[in-house]
């Protein structure tokens, strides 16, 4: 039972995902073929025809659908925690003087404006 309701999810996916398929989705639990499938909320990855196939599957369902949404989650999380360090790690560039080896604009300018005068 286990095989056979996993290789239905793998094939409602590839189906669902299938450049051939037109957009043609096949309910979870019965089977059905159709443009206009709801997408279950919570994995994204199966659909159903009615909210009466979707309560009847979800005794089978919930455990691989909370199983996806955690692993949605954990990587979102992650994806956001590495841009958070990034944007850290920008602004603490920004912050930071750069080396000061006494070559400023203003001391640069100044010494050629000498050089030039004294051509």
């Amino acid at each position: 039972a286990v095989e056979s309701t996993s290789k239905l999810m793998c094939e409602s996916f590839m189906t669902s995902t299938s450049p051939s398929s037109g957009g043609v989705r096949e309910c979870q639990h019965c089977g059905t073929l159709s443009k206009d499938l709801m997408q279950c909320s919570g994995c994204k990855a199966v659909a159903y025809c009615s909210k009466e196939c979707q309560k009847l599957a979800w005794k089978t369902h919930k455990h691989s659908c909370k199983e996806a949404a955690t692993k949605k989650l954990e990587s979102a999380g992650k994806q956001q925690q590495d841009r958070m360090e990034a944007l850290a790690a920008r602004l603490q560039q920004r912050n930071e003087r750069p080396v000061d080896y006494g070559l400023s604009g203003e001391t640069i300018w100044e010494e050629a404006c000498e050089l030039a005068r004294s051509e």
